[in-house]
């Protein structure tokens, strides 16, 4: 049972519940009586994020689409921004992020969740891969 695959197939039965023990304290299977539809791609401006005069670069995901690829060269420090934001009301979306950071470098994440919707279902996911020495310093 997880989230994202609910949303993934539009069945609530894969709804995480109480039974399980990561969601016990948040029923989403009691919830949510349907999944709502996909979002849409945004196509609209955005403003600026929280951390918009702080980093090198940013990613941006809105409603689960753009791509999170971030790679960190070996030896390398890098301030990035990374962008969650949903802008549709009364819909779902999947988002994904992979973190890669090669051997001694650094990595400053300023991540953010905005949104200009209501009533929406997101679920994102974050995979960190550290070389040997890597750091990563993540601020939400």
């Amino acid at each position: 049972m997880s989230l994202a695959d609910a949303i993934d197939t539009g069945d609530v039965a894969l709804l995480p519940g109480r039974r399980d023990e990561e969601w016990r304290w948040t029923d989403l299977r009691g919830l949510l009586r349907q999944i709502p539809d996909p979002s849409p791609a945004n196509e609209g401006w955005l403003k600026p994020g929280p951390f918009a005069d702080l980093g090198e670069d940013e990613v941006l995901v809105v409603n689960g689409h753009g791509a999170a690829d971030i790679h960190v060269a070996p030896g390398q420090s890098e301030v990035l921004r990374l962008r969650f934001a949903a802008t549709s009301s009364a819909t779902a979306h999947n988002a994904h992020a992979l973190i890669m950071v090669g051997e001694g470098g650094r990595l400053t994440l300023l991540e953010s969740h905005e949104a200009d919707a209501e009533g929406y279902v997101a679920h994102i996911g974050l995979d960190f891969e550290l070389a040997e020495g890597a750091v990563v310093e993540r601020v939400i």
